[in-house]
C-alpha cells in the first residue's frame, strides 16, 4: 500500500517542490498500518470580493486554508507540533510553512504550492481528545502566497 494523494509539506518558507514531504508517507510511522491524509476544499485565490462601481467584481485578501484529518493518534499530533511549531526549543502560536495542496484548475483537481504560516492547533476549538486519538483535527494554514 502506498499514498493515495498528494498533499505535501515542509517547514520554512518557499521550500522546493522537490524537497516537500508526502503527508500520508511522513505521518504513517504513527498511523501504521493505514496512511492518513487530509482532505481540503480547494485554495480560493480571491478569498474578499468586492463590487467595484463599474459593476465588476475584484477579489483579494490573504488567503487562507484548512487541511481536516479525521482521526489522528495523539502521536501524529505530537510530530506535527514537534516538526512545524516548534522554534529553539520552544513551541509557537504559528511558524513558516510551505504546503502543496489541491487547487481547482477548469474542473480537474490539480495541486499547487504555496508558503503561509501553520497555525497552532487548539483543543475543543481545533480539535476534539478521545480516549487514544484526536479526532477532527483541523490544521490551518494563513497568508498563503502561490509559489
Amino acid at each position: 500500500m502506498a499514498a493515495r494523494y498528494d498533499y505535501r509539506w515542509a517547514t520554512g518558507a518557499s521550500v522546493a517542490l522537490g524537497s516537500l514531504t508526502n503527508v500520508e508517507t511522513s505521518l504513517f510511522t504513527y498511523t501504521t498500518p493505514t496512511y492518513v491524509a487530509p482532505v481540503s476544499d480547494p485554495v480560493d485565490p480571491f478569498p474578499v470580493r468586492t463590487f467595484l462601481a463599474s459593476g465588476k467584481e475584484r477579489g483579494d485578501g490573504f488567503v487562507n486554508h484548512e487541511w481536516l484529518f479525521a482521526v489522528l493518534p495523539y502521536a501524529a499530533l505530537d510530530y506535527i507540533i514537534d516538526t512545524f511549531l516548534v522554534t529553539s526549543g520552544s513551541v509557537v502560536v504559528s511558524k513558516d510553512i510551505t504546503i502543496y495542496t489541491p487547487t481547482k484548475d477548469r474542473g480537474a483537481t490539480t495541486y499547487a504550492r504555496y508558503t503561509g504560516l501553520i497555525c497552532l492547533p487548539q483543543p475543543r476549538v481545533d480539535y476534539e481528545r478521545g480516549t487514544k486519538c484526536i479526532t477532527n483535527l483541523r490544521l490551518r494554514f494563513r497568508k498563503l502566497v502561490a509559489l
